[in-house]
């Protein structure tokens, strides 16, 4: 018969086994990571956070998003508008007169970003059912204008959507808070409308490939298709017919 220690020994070993204790909250430590100057924690962490739950899609998610922010910095840009703001500062002439000034705007350092968004290939490889890791990967690359790595993000969620559409899902694995066929098309809509508020070629361009894009997978959806005719007339062509006239 076993002597008392000998359960003791076990109840330790169970004690130190891993996955014992309380359960590591390391979405909680990212966020408290996301402005520290030292990234070698933040490596540490996310290190952790793969092996511990290997099929944790927000480890992914948290992951560029952290090098995202990182990527982040301020900046004064020159405009032709006067102050707007307190903190914008004017720029005068020879004369002392206004003739614009100098606003704060966010700066993307190019390297740390485009990093950011490839952290979310492999796991848009691996959990092609997270809409959220597409469209984060469009909007991380729109910072940069790398308009290439934003389509093809957009391409890749609406073959998903359309190929497996009652799988989708958003942050955490959460349901869509409206149907899939609805939500992706407003997704696209927003990202087509961003360059279509530039005014300017190309972004009458990119405004029209994304509108092509989306109202060829959607030809119902009534945004997409009122945003696929814009792009014909800006590109002064007939619109063609709509899915309900054709039938």
């Amino acid at each position: 018969m076993p002597g008392r220690h000998a359960f003791v020994f076990v109840g330790l070993l169970a004690a130190l086994a891993p996955g014992c204790g309380p359960r590591r909250d390391f979405a909680r430590e990212a966020e408290s990571l996301a402005r520290a100057p030292d990234s070698l924690e933040a490596l540490a962490l996310f290190r952790d956070w793969h092996a511990a739950r290997p099929d944790d899609a927000d480890a992914y998610l948290s992951e560029a998003n952290y090098w995202f922010t990182r990527s982040q910095y301020a900046r004064m840009v020159p405009t032709p508008h006067p102050p707007e703001d307190p903190e914008d500062k004017p720029i005068r002439d020879s004369t002392g007169k206004i003739v614009g000034s100098l606003t704060e705007s966010t700066g993307f350092d190019t390297l740390l970003t485009r990093h950011a968004a490839a952290l979310l290939d492999p796991a848009i490889e691996r959990f092609p059912h997270r809409l959220d890791l597409y469209f984060a990967q469009a909007h991380i690359a729109e910072a940069i204008d790398d308009f290439a790595i934003e389509r093809n993000a957009i391409a890749r969620a609406i073959a998903a959507a359309t190929a497996h559409p009652e799988a989708m899902r958003w942050t955490h694995g959460d349901t869509l808070s409206i149907p899939v066929d609805r939500f992706v098309p407003a997704a696209v809509h927003a990202y087509a409308a961003h360059y279509a508020e530039e005014g300017t070629q190309l972004g009458n361009q990119r405004f029209a490939d994304l509108a092509w894009l989306g109202a060829a997978a959607y030809p119902r959806d009534a945004r997409l298709a009122s945003d696929a005719a814009a792009a014909h007339r800006l590109a002064g062509q007939k619109p063609p017919p709509r899915r309900e006239e054709r039938e």
